[in-house]
């Protein structure tokens, strides 16, 4: 695992298919980004599931695959060029962000040819105590870029939820929750070598409605998120080979 900041982008499509799903939460809903608590659900926790994405006839160049909001931790992720298992196959340990109180991991990839991803999760007792596997979504990238540096501005990251208070003629107030604990990062870059610069005109180019995944890189693989950018991208040249980047809000999407 690198050290500096990752972001995926240009979310690759793929049919989704699963071992079974529940009618009211079908496996389409993995790719339904900004509704993960619609998620698919499994039938059993009684036996081996899986669920698989098939990304079309030309193979791609796999370089990461996230997956959201989910209640059980062991699953062996499983990659082929053909619909043929186990093929390559890699055990991982889904861990809580113990921010948001969420298990998901995001996992690197070194550019390899794929056609087909398929998560397996063995039986298990779940995280929830339900009797159904649960994920809320399935992100597939073969555009995924690692900053050369990691900022110089602090880092500042809230985990928060979204609340309405009513105040009453009493003096007394409810407070309505409105959603989860959701992710919201802040960062920009002091003076660097302009080169930075062509790293942030990534960002720059796409619309602040684009998805990214955004992946810390450090320790933890479920310190990651699907977020959009919030904020305008402003860079300052501040002499003839440096500049600087003023401080970026991302928000996680759930």
């Amino acid at each position: 695992m690198g050290t500096n900041f990752k972001f995926g982008y240009n979310f690759i499509p793929y049919t989704a298919s699963a071992s079974t799903a529940d009618t009211e939460f079908p496996v389409t809903n993995l790719y339904d980004y900004e509704h993960a608590l619609r998620q698919w659900r499994s039938t059993t926790i009684g036996s081996d599931q899986w669920v698989k994405a098939y990304t079309g006839a030309a193979a791609i160049t796999l370089k990461g695959i996230m997956i959201n909001d989910v209640n059980f931790t062991s699953i062996l992720v499983q990659i082929n060029t053909t619909d043929s298992w186990p093929g390559t196959s890699v055990a991982y340990t889904v861990t809580m962000d113990q921010r948001t109180g969420r298990y998901k991991i995001y996992v690197s990839f070194n550019s390899v040819s794929v056609k087909y991803i398929r998560i397996s999760i063995p039986a298990q007792a779940t995280t929830d105590g339900l009797s159904y596997f649960r994920m809320g979504t399935l992100v597939v990238l073969n555009s995924v870029f690692e900053f050369t540096e990691n900022p110089t501005f602090p880092y500042a990251f809230t985990a928060d939820e979204k609340m309405i208070t009513n105040d009453f003629e009493s003096g007394g107030y409810e407070d309505v929750n409105l959603g989860p604990l959701l992710w919201e990062g802040n960062f920009g870059f002091a003076v660097h070598e302009r080169s930075l610069e062509s790293e942030i005109n990534i960002f720059n180019r796409m619309y602040k409605s684009a998805n990214l995944v955004f992946f810390e890189n450090y320790t933890d693989p479920a310190l990651c998120y699907i977020c959009r950018r919030r904020t305008p991208i402003q860079v300052s040249w501040d002499s003839t080979n440096i500049n600087s980047i003023q401080i970026m809000t991302f928000k996680e999407i759930f």
